[in-house]
């Protein structure tokens, strides 16, 4: 758990199609759950924290699309988060490929 600048936070994990790349809602379905999660930030209800991977400097939304896009919308500068961090590792040889992202042994 720790506060991530959301600034750094640039794409997502399964749901791109679903936000433009201001992170503001693309899609008709994705516009009700927003004015929610927006009417919530709206009054000062503690959300709960996003889910994110981070991967070299950069952070990959995994749940918690909404509350981005609205921190976005506001111009929050941070938001709290779960964060999974994944370092990207070099291969010394060319036959063992599949560890080429692995979790960081720094936690979570």
């Amino acid at each position: 758990m720790r506060t991530v600048p959301v600034g750094q936070i640039g794409g997502s994990v399964g749901r791109c199609s679903e936000f433009d790349g201001d992170f503001l809602p693309a899609k008709a379905n994705v516009k009700e759950k927003w004015k929610r999660i927006d009417r919530a930030f709206y009054r000062g209800e503690k959300l709960p924290p996003v889910s994110l991977y981070k991967v070299g400097g950069f952070y990959f939304v995994l749940d918690g699309h909404h509350s981005i896009s609205v921190a976005y919308y506001h111009g929050v500068e941070w938001i709290d988060a779960e964060v999974r961090e994944f370092r990207i590792g070099l291969c010394s040889d060319r036959r063992d490929n599949i560890n080429l992202l692995e979790p960081s042994k720094e936690g979570a």
